[in-house]
This record gives structure tokens, C-alpha cells and sequence, in this order.
């Protein structure tokens, strides 16, 4: 957003700019693997089930650990628009389901 303002040498002028918004993701498991570890781009960030705000726009990777799955699970998860929340399900299988709500 661009705004262009004139001032005089003498006045003062205040500008509050509202932040866009940034993302939020939200995941969740089956019961059988809540208490599983989130990662995003690396870092800690709790266990499931949890919502993580602040993300900033971008692509992010997501990753969950737990002692009953073989391997670790990755999603990439891209907010492209501002208050976007993404939901991920982790299904009994292993798998992500994602879900992306707007606004």
C-alpha cells in the first residue's frame, strides 16, 4: 500500500499502519498419535494438538515425530495470502490430510 502525504515543515503527523495478518496452522492427529512432536522449518513448536500462529508468508516445512510412526512425516505448507489458516489432520495411516481456510 502506497500513500503519499504533504506535510508543512511545521506539522506533525502520526501514521498507524495495521500488520497484515500472518498465517496460522493448526494440526492435529488421530488419537492414536496425539502427543506427537511439531516441527516447523526445524524448530520445536509443541505437540499435537496445537495451533502455531505468526508464520510469516511463505513456504514452511512441517514435520511430526512420534514413536509409533516408522518415519518422520513432512508437508510443505505455502501461505500465500494473508490470514490464512492451514489445518493439518494426520490420519491413522500416517498421512496428512490438509485442509486451508481464508479470512
Amino acid at each position: 500500500i502506497k500513500k503519499n502525504f504533504e506535510v508543512a515543515s511545521e506539522e506533525t503527523i502520526t501514521v498507524n499502519l495495521a500488520a497484515i495478518s500472518d498465517g496460522s496452522l493448526i494440526v492435529d492427529t488421530h488419537p492414536h498419535f496425539v502427543g506427537a512432536q511439531i516441527y516447523v522449518n526445524g524448530k520445536f513448536e509443541g505437540e499435537t494438538i496445537r495451533r502455531i500462529s505468526n508464520l510469516p508468508r511463505g513456504t514452511h516445512k512441517v514435520s511430526i515425530r512420534h514413536f509409533d510412526l516408522e518415519k518422520e512425516i513432512e508437508k510443505t505448507v505455502n501461505f500465500d495470502t494473508p490470514n490464512k489458516t492451514i489445518i493439518l489432520k494426520l490420519n491413522p495411516r500416517g498421512e496428512f490430510i490438509e485442509t486451508a481456510e481464508g479470512r
